[in-house]
């Protein structure tokens, strides 16, 4: 039953900041879309650069609280579940320089550096910071787990900015760019679907319940139940593609044959009455036919007393 995957999917985002000067606006959409282990992510970008995926951190001003608010959405068809973190990507001369448009004459690594850290900045999701401190972060050298999604879930990202309203006019027109790196782990999978079908036999006289054991490469994992309770059905899920995953009935019931019939995630096991043996209905049948026995001798008795009596 192995047909799963689980691909890795990565988006190098920046984060551009424009002190005190005027931009052009854009109708952007602040969500970036997974939409596949093909596709990956999709979002827009800005004058500054393509992969600019922030637009309202522009031409601000000193003593400005701003926020914005990013969506991440699990669009895929391909898979059950991402798992998504994020990571801040330094710039350096090397490795990864500055983009062209925010590269300006007067700007520089050193000179951006230190105008993104007069900022603060505080990146919370679902009521938990993620990060905060100095807009220039350092604090996310490692990849952090944002949270799962299902197909169509999104997770929401804030992002608050603080520009202290002391920042000198030295610090006028300065631009900074910050990279974040969201990786996506996609996950589809497996899924055994169970259900109890009895054969041959009256619903009085079979078990009330029966155990189902799940085996992860051939050794056991889980048992689970099945009974009226749950309507002999069970889901096993989420279910690794690391594994190959089997089921079997344990404790079977002496009276019952089980056959197992497979078709997709299907499992359908089947128990049915082993010839020979006693049924509710059979041993009913067996205690009418024994009384009408005990009657019937209790008459001859009786005639047999009578002629006596008569002769």
């Amino acid at each position: 039953m192995k047909k799963l995957f689980k691909s890795l999917s990565v988006v190098l985002v920046a984060f551009v900041m424009v002190l005190g000067l005027s931009s052009n606006v854009y109708a952007a959409d602040n969500t970036l879309v997974y939409s596949g282990k093909e596709e990956g992510f999709g979002f827009g970008g800005s004058e500054y650069t393509p992969t600019d995926f922030f637009h309202n951190f522009k031409g601000v001003m000193p003593g400005d609280e701003l926020d914005e608010n990013v969506s991440i959405l699990n669009d895929a068809s391909d898979c059950s579940e991402i798992k998504v973190y994020i990571k801040n990507i330094v710039h350096d001369e090397n490795e990864n320089p500055m983009s062209p448009n925010v590269d300006l004459e007067e700007e520089n690594e050193v000179t951006m550096n230190d105008f993104l850290n007069q900022l603060t900045m505080t990146i919370t999701s679902g009521g938990n910071t993620i990060y905060s401190g100095s807009a220039y972060i350092q604090g996310m050298n490692e990849y952090i787990y944002l949270g799962t999604l299902q197909k169509g879930e999104s997770l929401d990202l804030n992002i608050h900015l603080s520009v202290p309203i002391e920042l000198g006019n030295e610090y006028a027109y300065r631009v900074g760019e910050v990279d974040w790196s969201f990786v996506s782990e996609a996950f589809t999978y497996e899924t055994i679907n169970v259900s109890k079908t009895w054969k041959g036999d009256n619903k009085k006289n079979r078990p009330t319940s029966v155990d189902v054991q799940l085996y992860k490469d051939g050794k056991e994992d889980e048992v689970i139940q099945l009974s009226q309770d749950n309507n002999w059905t069970y889901k096993f899920d989420h279910l690794s593609d690391e594994y190959e995953w089997t089921v079997k009935e344990i404790n079977v019931d002496s009276n019952y044959n089980v056959s197992y019939k497979i078709k997709g995630d299907n499992v359908e096991i089947i128990n049915k009455r082993k010839k020979g043996t006693n049924t509710g209905v059979q041993s009913n049948t067996g205690l009418y036919i024994g009384l009408l026995g005990i009657s019937a001798l209790v008459i001859i008795v009786l005639i047999v007393y009578r002629r006596k009596q008569n002769s």
